[in-house]
């Protein structure tokens, strides 16, 4: 996995305890359990278990980091770790042990499985909105909830896009009218670049130098479209 870590300085075989569906439900119903969201930060925004820290960050390396330092005093806490599919949970509730939590958990197979189970066996669902998957769909639904907003509006919204820009790609959260209304684009630079015809979108591209008009979103931190549209400019400065 490409967290950064170097896996010889701490076991990653020393994992926390698998729970199902049923299990982690309980235990979030349990007095001074502390859940964790391991995924980034454009994918707890649409969907996400009641309760759930949720660092605001760009990669599983800070994830890691950043959760770990939010949590330095409930050491003595139950905690319950969850991930999309349970993969990046293997290595964060080792990352957990050894820094010293004992009583590490971490929910089986992810919310891909527990959506599986809860529907199978009747539970209740405490994980609200969407899951965010990474095809095509970008989003797979657990609950009818919509937590999240338009970026470029403030509607609700849950609906995840990429920047028809093909230098920008930016994911980004956007609703109908403003999909409409933009093109499917992020700003008005990023507009105006997709509606140029393709071969001078390439040569755009092979004399830009990357600078803030083509490469400034490259990170999915979101810049603040809002901001951006309403001061009528592309420029992220």
């Amino acid at each position: 996995m490409a967290d950064g870590l170097a896996d010889d300085t701490f076991d990653v075989t020393n994992v926390g305890k698998h729970l199902n569906a049923k299990e982690f439900n309980d235990a979030l119903d349990l007095p001074d359990t502390v859940v964790i969201d391991m995924r980034n930060h454009y994918e707890s925004e649409v969907g996400h278990f009641e309760g759930a820290l949720r660092p605001e960050v760009d990669t599983f390396r800070e994830e890691l980091e950043k959760s770990v330092k939010m949590v330095a005093d409930k050491k003595d806490k139950k905690i319950l770790l969850y991930c999309t599919g349970g993969i990046r949970c293997e290595k964060a509730s080792a990352w957990f042990k050894h820094h010293g939590f004992e009583d590490v958990n971490q929910l089986h197979g992810g919310i891909i499985q527990y959506a599986r189970e809860i529907k199978e066996q009747g539970l209740p669902a405490k994980f609200i909105g969407k899951n965010f998957v990474f095809d095509e769909r970008l989003g797979e639904r657990i609950t009818d909830d919509i937590i999240s907003e338009c970026h470029q509006c403030g509607a609700k919204c849950d609906t995840h896009v990429n920047c028809k820009n093909d230098d920008c790609h930016l994911l980004f959260i956007q609703c109908d009218a403003c999909a409409e209304k933009m093109q499917g684009c992020c700003t008005p630079r990023c507009q105006e670049i997709s509606n140029l015809p393709i071969d001078e979108q390439r040569k755009l591209r092979k004399g830009q130098r990357k600078t803030d008009t083509l490469s400034v979103y490259r990170s999915r931190l979101r810049p603040d479209l809002r901001q951006i549209l309403k001061a009528g400019s592309g420029s992220s400065k």
